[in-house]
Parts: C-alpha cells; sequence; structure tokens
C-alpha cells in the first residue's frame, strides 16, 4: 500500500485562528496525548497533531486523537522518502510496553518484525505546515533520527521548529555510535534559528548503551564533552534529560547543570555536596 492509503485527516472545521499551533510527533504514541495536554496547561495554546507511527497497535488510538483535535497521522515509518518498503524491528515483550520500535535491529530487544511502508518527512511539513504556524516536534523513532534530521535541514524545515524534543540513540546500536557527536551539537547547530532543542539520550544509563558500549573509548567513555549537549537558543540552564529528584532548592538543577557558566560538568560544588572531591568522583 502507499502512503497516503491509511492517511486520517477529520473533516474540515471552522478556520483556525493565526499563528496556529501544531504538534508533530515522529514515532507518535498515545502517551503523546498526555504529554501535549501538559504542554497545553504549561502555555495556554492548542496544538493540532500531526502524528507518525507505523506500528498498527496503536493506530485506533492515534486516530481518534486526530478526528477529535484536527491534523493528520501518517500509519507509516517516517523516512526521508515516499513509498519505501523497510523491516520495523518491534518488542513486543510487556516489559518494553511502547515505543522501542526500530528500524535498527537491537539484539535482546526486538523478537519479532513488520513490513512497513515510508513516508517522506519532510512532505509530511510541507503538506501540514504553513507559513505562520508555531510548530513543537518530539521526536522518538529510535536510531532513524540522524537521517531524517539531516533530511529536514536539507529541505529547509529543521529551522521551522519552535522547539525540538529529541530522543537521542547513538549508543543504542554500534552502527549509530559514530553520531553521538550530532547529539551535542545539535543544539549549537540551530542556535541561530532560534530554535530550542532539549536531547535526551539516557546513555549512561540503558542497557543497550551499556551492553553495546565500543571497547576503544577507553577513559573517554566519561567524558563530559563527548555527551553533554550545548544549551543553544534555550534559556533553561536545566537539561530536558534531567532527573529532578537529584536536586534540592541549594542544589538546583539550574545551578548543577549550567554548562555555560560551569562547563561541561557544570557546577562540580553540586556533585560534591560538601564531601572531598575524590570521594564526591566515586
Amino acid at each position: 500500500f502507499g502512503h497516503q492509503d491509511f492517511l486520517v485527516r477529520p473533516k474540515p472545521g471552522p478556520p483556525f485562528s493565526s499563528p496556529r499551533y501544531v504538534f508533530v510527533g515522529v514515532g507518535g504514541a498515545p502517551s503523546d496525548l498526555a504529554w501535549v495536554e501538559r504542554q497545553e496547561k504549561h502555555t495556554g495554546v492548542r496544538y493540532i497533531p500531526v502524528l507518525i507511527q507505523p506500528n498498527p497497535v496503536h493506530a485506533p488510538a492515534l486516530q481518534e486523537i486526530v478526528k477529535e483535535r484536527g491534523g493528520a497521522f501518517y500509519p507509516n515509518a517516517a523516512w526521508t522518502r515516499d513509498g519505501k518498503r523497510m523491516r520495523l524491528n518491534v518488542a513486543s515483550h510487556p516489559i518494553f510496553q511502547n515505543g522501542l520500535d526500530s528500524l535498527f535491529f537491537v539484539r535482546g530487544r526486538h523478537d519479532t518484525s513488520m513490513n512497513v511502508t515510508t513516508v517522506d518527512l519532510a512532505r509530511v511539513f510541507r503538506d501540514n505546515i504553513q507559513p505562520d504556524d508555531v510548530v513543537v516536534m518530539r521526536m522518538d523513532c529510535e536510531g532513524a533520527e540522524y537521517e531524517l534530521l539531516r533530511h529536514l535541514l536539507l529541505h529547509g524545515w529543521l529551522c521551522r521548529l519552535r522547539r525540538l524534543y529529541l530522543e537521542a540513540h547513538a549508543m543504542s546500536q554500534p552502527k549509530l555510535n559514530k553520531f553521538r557527536t550530532f547529539d551535542v551539537l545539535l543544539p549549537w547547530l540551530l542556535e541561530p534559528c532560534e530554535t530550542e532543542v532539549f536531547v535526551d539520550t539516557n546513555y549512561h544509563s540503558t542497557f543497550e548503551s551499556i551492553e553495546f558500549w565500543p571497547t576503544e573509548d577507553g577513559v573517554c567513555r566519561q567524558c563530559p564533552l563527548l555527551y553533554v549537549p550545548f544549551q543553544g537558543a534555550s534559556k533553561r540552564a536545566c537539561p530536558a534529560a534531567a532527573v529532578r529528584p537529584c536536586f534540592d532548592e541549594t542544589y538546583t538543577c539550574e545551578r548543577c547543570c549550567n554548562v555555560k557558566k560551569y562547563g561541561p560538568r557544570g557546577d562540580r560544588e553540586c556533585w560534591r555536596r560538601d564531601r572531598p572531591f575524590e570521594v564526591a568522583k566515586r
């Protein structure tokens, strides 16, 4: 089937006031609705969803979201061209819940697969984004993000984003390891566009990152310059991946993780917490 055979669009409703606020979910899951609602509560605006998700398990819930709110749903794998047949590796075990399906196979995670058809992500933007729209994108596509972000950059869409929330997976698959520096540089790259970029990696905590870490890294495994993203256009000193329970009123995230002021390790006093530095390092 082609990319348009399953495209779900609601019937046209009353015109939206300008500017419109559009949420693009690449690798979208039903849980995105709760995330969008939290953003709406915080900002006071209503988002029109454009959702892309190839796994048919999620299709009914995503179709309902689009019918209720307007927007578009694409039951395809986001890629750099339309109509390509690819294999989607699926993690079906309940422990993984959802959101771990990938075009890249990961041993110990994926136990089945299915054929999917791709949709050109640049065309999705072209078909759904108007010149005055405020666009927020959340991308969690388990390794395909590097091809997709370059594709959007080359087609002039990446700088159209007001905010980009990215879950990066360079250390989840050996063939993607070379892209970890891209995670670090992306906020800097989009800073002239005034695009706020929030990069979440979890490289030092996820199973596959630990299991498949390249041994040739040696001591560089813990080098912050390799893994701490630039702050870029964001005014927030606290990174998107910060674990809030690690901080308190004295040692705030904004203080401890301020890489612009303190460098890639942040404020070392936060990690010491009045302990000798050699003890704190451990």
